[in-house]
């Protein structure tokens, strides 16, 4: 006994029982395990066994009323307390499934938490899938299905970039017709040029740069129109195209079309602007660069960093070539080679500038992108990989379902939800069969065997035994309906075979059913047509019967290829079989089987009670429907309840020969723990990989699904959710979620944003000293020509101080760097636009790392005010720069103001991830800033016209150009932001909608998997349903399997309770009334249950079989072989006070336990004799009463059989308490000495002495209650 275990299991207080008092409740407070153990004795050696073995899953209402309920017909209204399956809806109302199924108010719950794509998991997971700095896939199949997907993505957004660009030509001539007017207004072309505007027109004029009005309409329009119409067609043709399957071939049209049309663009400009082509190229490039950032849809960072270096080689190859050209053809002192060079200089900054943020923008962005990708991905496999799991394990459970239940009655508690909600269901679970053949078989001298016989070698012989059975059953189109301990009980034409069946009808009485129409559903298994009279019953029957008879002969020539366990009195098998209608239906409310009752039922298991060994026994009408066996006919016999009937033998001997014994180890059939190939395939889903590497390499199908990771949901859906042009969600939950997955995917791309600022500052003082070195190196020139260059580029201030310098000590100073500076940045300006950005990085980090700011979208507004705070200085600075009168203004002081402005709004765009609201709103404040304080510096100017001063033409000049250029870019990159925002909102409600439909499915399955689960375990012990669905994780598992599920219990306490007088009454009555009848009885003893922490065993007719010790209760169980041999000797040692226990590893002695267990057995037992009296016989208006037995010791409990699995227990002490109930007293309790020797303190009575099976005597004892 050291290998043993107890388990202490504290009993259940009494309550009412409803709402899951049966399933749920009870076992989750007090541990108890559900489970439909058999018990072991002649299960149906009682008339009243035979005459009615069923029952069903509703309960009606408890009391006296019930009879009169079932006599009236009348519909009936089930009560509240009721069996977990009709209380099936009220499960999902208070006890959740494992889902997280969303609705409008939870998709906060989406980002919460960290950044989606910023966590070390998928960042390893992105590196080791990802190559060449995480902006290539290492598989081709993975990258080609990015990029077929990010190409569906922005079909449109391309089409907008093409619409764009021809925008930007029409803005190109817009602005050349506006220097084009300006010039014609001031600079008016005369001869005489004698006026001091004339002169300043003169001087201006090398400057002017506003090109052909006439060249632009002929030329650059067209160009750009048909650069648009190519593009767009193209597009169009390869997403509608269905030959063109892979839509990543737009991409790369798209960049062919940019790649050419930019060359032929830079080549054409260099070729036509001699000195000005710099600022056009700029403008050009930068706009151009902008729109295919944006609106390319192509893979961002690759195919931008391609087009930059061809911007940069052309913009850097071109400059050598044409200054060769200016010099030789102006000279090179003159105007125009100084211009090329000044322009040359000047604006290779702003487009090495605004080429570098955006290279790095889209660096992030493709990363960003393709971890977007990669995740998405990553949760279709596991949510997958879930949802098969899930299908898995409810195939699983509803096959150990069928395996125990037939597949219809599986089928209708299926779309029941597994809940019975009234008769009329319960009606469509019961049916009448006709022509049904039934048999029982059985070992005889079973007792004496299992006597001789260690309990762990009887529950494996019966596992061969039933094995062989049950592979039969297969092969012969037989139905498996019960095993009762050693019996066996099969039939044909109730779900094999020819059915003749009918539902049950609530308004017919009996003789009405048997004269009306009775309209049958048929369903073979070998032959087709309909059956609605005699000739179709007769047909069916004698089918039946031929098909029952030659299964029967094969089970007993396959019991003698079972291997029997050595003993004195080998068991042989004995056959019984009955042809006739009978009652099919769902018995009981805990622990439910689908039985059969009914006549048939009972003379079947009279024939086999009465019968031989290796004999089948038979009645006179299964002789009629198969006369060509080698029967032998008996002698009339005396058959209870039916009177003396003509019964037949056929004996093993008359058809031993007929066939060949089969050979266990070849049988093979379907079952849901032993499948065929085939089968096996259709379950085991395989295990789905969390990444797509073969998945996506497999078929163009598998990739479809994957290609969704790339592309948002439609926008016809999109609107349904979204408003204001699509910049907000409608409502408020949902708009808050956004902002904050967006601030916390953004977050470090915030800080890069924050460190670029930092260069830009830096790189504006470099710029400045290179312009610097440039403006000394003209203006220290003592020509002519440079002297009024400088004098009208630079102005005098510059002149002067190249002069002085050169006759100085040439020392540069701080105030010399800012002064050429692309903005001036004094000392304390420095310090503040550094303070500002230092004061964002903070904040940010501040709002993001400290939980009590939940709502992180804070910190996008936090952003939004450090870059509106920074470009307020930087405009206060540069107009101060320009107003104050010790600082000269250069003739071109607009272009500085485009890129500072046309740069922050890059930085904003690409490194804040600031709504699309604000980001306009910054815009309009960026526009004010730069109308507000230039306008009055332009208008104050504008007095040195008429002064002659050509310096203000230059500056008009320069102001237009740069006002359109700023203009253009604000479409540009608000368009972009309102793209890139659609997208980000676009994919928030496509993972909210993949998450909505992909849990639901969880939900749905996880719902019928519960169910299932629960239902389940109402017929086996959870344990042992954990043991058989951990064991099919390969779907392959063995008998041995089976045969390992044992176990020993000692101290255990059974109970038998039979109904008196049971047979009469079913014999008086209609079926479904006795079947409802039945319902209502079992279900008080259910509920008592709970209450006294007892566990039902089995219901086999009318006998009720529980326990406590086995599953619920003080358990002590073993599971070595040797020890389950010794169990019994010791616990007879225990009860005699001979042996102590001090050897039982378990917290206190085994008559303690036992104790315990019998104590609650037998207030169990009393509760139930009380409870039955208040349930009245319908029709008969009596009460039922009931015959008590109890007894207590050890037992081996295991699965039996392959089909239709049954957990049974098998035992000498189980024998010994069917003896308790069979030999006790009605409306009474009858145990044996070793239950009053434990519980001396009640009234107990001697009643009688009893022969063990061990011819032992005992002393038995009653209990009046």
């Amino acid at each position: 006994a050291g290998g043993s275990k107890r388990e202490v299991t504290p009993p259940r207080p009494p309550h009412s029982v409803s709402l899951l008092s049966s399933m749920t409740a009870g076992r989750k407070e007090r541990g108890s395990e559900a489970g439909r153990p058999a018990p072991s004795g002649r299960g149906f050696e009682d008339g009243a066994a035979a005459d009615a073995s069923g029952g069903s899953a509703a309960h009606l209402p408890q009391g006296p009323d019930q009879a009169q309920l079932v006599e009236s017909n009348e519909p009936l209204t089930l009560s509240m307390s009721m069996h977990p399956l009709l209380q099936a809806k009220n499960f999902f109302a208070s006890s959740r499934v494992s889902s997280s199924y969303l609705v409008d108010g939870d998709v906060t719950q989406l980002y919460s938490g960290d950044a989606l794509d910023d966590t070390p998991l998928e960042n390893r997971i992105f590196r080791d899938r990802t190559t060449c700095f995480g902006l290539r896939f290492k598989l081709l199949s993975v990258e080609r299905v990015f990029l077929n997907g990010r190409a569906r993505q922005n079909k449109y957004v391309v089409v907008l970039g093409y619409a764009l660009v021809f925008f930007l030509s029409l803005m190109e001539v817009l602005k050349t017709w506006l220097l084009k007017k300006f010039k014609d207004v001031h600079c008016p072309d005369i001869e005489d040029n004698s006026t001091e505007t004339d002169i300043s027109c003169s001087k201006a004029e090398s400057f002017y740069s506003y090109g052909a009005f006439a060249y632009q309409l002929t030329y650059i329009l067209p160009s750009y129109g048909l650069f648009t119409v190519l593009g767009i067609a193209s597009h169009v043709y390869i997403h509608k195209s269905k030959r063109v399957h892979d839509k990543a071939w737009a991409m790369l049209a798209t960049f062919v079309l940019y790649f050419v049309f930019g060359t032929a663009l830079y080549t054409a400009t260099i070729i036509t602007r001699e000195k000005q082509w710099p600022d056009h190229f700029l403008n050009s490039a930068v706009q151009g660069l902008t729109v295919y950032l944006f609106f390319s849809g192509t893979p961002t960072f690759s195919s931008f960093f391609v087009l930059s270096i061809l911007t940069l080689v052309v913009y850097f190859v071109a400059f050598p070539l044409s200054y060769r050209h200016v010099k030789s053809k102006f000279g090179e002192k003159s105007t125009d080679a100084l211009e090329l060079k000044t322009n040359f200089t000047q604006d290779a900054y702003p487009l090495l500038l605004t080429i570098f943020i955006e290279l790095v923008g889209a660096y992030i962005s493709e990363v960003s992108r393709r971890k977007q990708f990669l995740q998405g991905v990553i949760m279709i496999n596991q949510q997958e990989e879930i949802i098969q799991r899930k299908a898995k394990n409810e195939t699983i459970q509803k096959d150990l379902l069928e395996n125990m239940l037939p597949t219809s009655i599986v089928s209708k508690l299926q779309e029941q939800n597994f809940a019975v909600q009234s008769w009329d269901q319960l009606r469509s679970l019961s049916q009448r069969h006709s022509g049904v053949c039934i048999m029982f078989a059985e070992l005889e001298g079973f007792t004496a065997f299992s006597a001789e016989v260690s309990p762990p070698r009887v529950m494996e012989y019966l596992n061969d035994l039933f094995y062989v059975f049950d592979s039969l059953c297969e092969e012969h189109d037989v139905y498996k309906v019960e095993t009762v301990a050693d019996q066996y009980v099969a039939a044909v034409g109730v779900v094999t075979g020819k059915m003749l069946s009918e539902e049950l009808s609530r308004d017919l009485s009996e003789n009405d059913r048997q004269k009306s129409d009775v309209k049958f559903a048929m369903d073979e298994t070998s032959n087709g047509g309909s059956a609605r009279s005699d000739e179709s019953l007769l047909g069916a029957s004698t089918f039946n019967t031929v098909r029952m008879i030659d299964f029967a002969k094969a089970i007993m020539r396959g019991s003698k290829c079972v291997e029997v366990p050595s003993s004195s009195i080998p068991p042989m098998l004995r056959i019984g079989i009955h042809t006739g209608p009978c009652m099919s239906g769902i018995v009981g409310t805990k622990n439910l089987r689908f039985c059969l009752f009914g006549d048939t039922m009972n003379t079947a298991a009279r024939m086999d009670q009465m019968g031989r060994a290796d004999c089948i026994h038979t009645t006179e009408d299964v002789i009629d429907l198969a006369p060509g066996e080698a029967w032998e006919k008996l002698r009339r016999i005396d058959v209870k309840g039916k009177g003396l009937m003509q019964t037949y033998l056929l004996p093993y001997s008359a058809f031993e020969k007929d066939g060949e014994n089969p050979s266990v180890s070849e049988i093979c059939f379907e079952n849901p723990l032993l499948l065929k190939d085939g089968r096996q395939k259709n379950l085991q889903p395989g295990p789905a990989p969390h990444l797509p590497d073969e998945a996506l390499a497999a078929t163009p199908s598998n990739r479809s699904k994957y290609e969704e990771c790339a592309t948002p949901v439609k926008d016809s859906v999109y609107k349904n959710y979204t408003k204001h042009l699509g910049l907000a969600f409608k409502k408020f939950e949902w708009e808050k979620a956004y902002l904050d997955g967006e601030a916390r995917l953004v977050e470090i791309e915030v800080y890069i944003g924050y460190f670029l600022y930092v260069l830009v500052l830096l790189s504006n003082l470099l710029f400045g000293y290179i312009n610097y070195v440039l403006h000394h190196s003209i203006c220290a020139d003592s020509s002519l020509t440079a002297v009024e260059f400088c004098q009208l580029k630079f102005g005098e201030l510059a002149l002067d101080q190249a002069q002085d310098m050169d006759g100085g000590d040439g020392r540069l100073s701080y105030n010399d760097i800012i002064t050429y500076s692309l903005f001036r940045m004094t000392p304390a300006s420095l310090g503040i636009l550094l303070g500002l950005n230092a004061l964002g990085p903070l904040t940010h980090w501040f709002i993001h790392r400290k939980n009590y700011v939940k709502s992180k979208y804070w910190a996008l507004v936090n952003v939004w005010v450090i870059y509106t705070a920074k470009l307020i200085v930087i405009f206060v600075i540069m107009y101060l720069s320009l107003v104050i009168p010790e600082q000269e203004k250069n003739a071109d002081w607009p272009w500085g103001w485009g890129p500072v402005l046309v740069t922050q709004a890059l930085l904003l765009v690409l490194y804040s991830g600031v709504p699309m609201t604000l980001y306009c709103a910054w815009w309009c404040i960026a526009t004010a800033l730069y109308y507000g304080f230039s306008l009055p510096i332009i208008l104050q100017d504008k007095a040195l016209l008429d002064e002659g001063a050509s310096m203000y033409l230059i500056t008009i000049n320069e102001y237009i150009k740069t006002s359109i250029i700023v203009f253009c870019m604000g479409v540009i990159l608000c368009l972009g932001k309102y793209s890139k925002e659609i997208n980000t909102r676009k994919r928030l409600l496509q993972r909210v909608q993949v998450l909505k439909q992909q849990d639901e499915i969880i939900r749905q399955k996880t719902r019928t998997e519960t169910i299932q689960h629960e239902f389940l375990e109402n017929i086996i012990p959870p344990s042992l349903v954990k043991k058989l669905e951990s064991g099919r994780e390969d779907l392959s598992v063995s008998l041995v399997r089976l045969k390992t599920m044992t176990e020993t219990h000692l101290g255990m306490c059974i109970l038998y309770a039979d109904l008196v007088g049971f047979t009469t009454f079913s014999a008086q009555v209609d079926p479904f009334k006795v079947f409802t009848f039945l319902n209502q009885l079992f279900h008080t003893f259910d509920s008592l249950c709970d209450e006294h922490n007892a566990y039902k065993l089995e219901t086999v007719g009318d006998c009720y079989v529980a326990t406590v010790g086995l599953v619920t209760g003080e358990r002590i169980n073993l599971t070595s072989p040797k020890e389950s041999d010794s169990a019994r000797k010791i616990h007879r040692s225990v009860m005699q006070s001979t042996v102590s226990c001090d050897a039982l590893s378990s917290a206190g002695s085994m008559r303690s336990a036992s104790s315990v267990n019998i104590r609650n057995l037998l207030e169990f037992a009393k509760a139930m004799v009380r409870g039955s009296r208040q349930v009245m016989k319908p029709e008969v208006r009596t009460p039922a009463i009931m015959r008590v037995g109890i007894h207590s010791g050890t037992c081996l409990s295991g699965i039996v059989g392959a089909k239709n699995l049954k957990f049974t227990v098998l035992g000498e002490d189980i024998d010994i308490a069917a003896q308790m109930e069979h030999e006790g007293k009605p409306d009474a309790i009858h145990a044996s000495e070793d239950v009053a020797f434990l519980l001396p303190k009640e009234r107990w009575v001697k009643f009688k002495r009893i022969e063990r099976s061990d011819r032992e005597p005992m002393q038995t004892y009653l209990l009046e209650v």
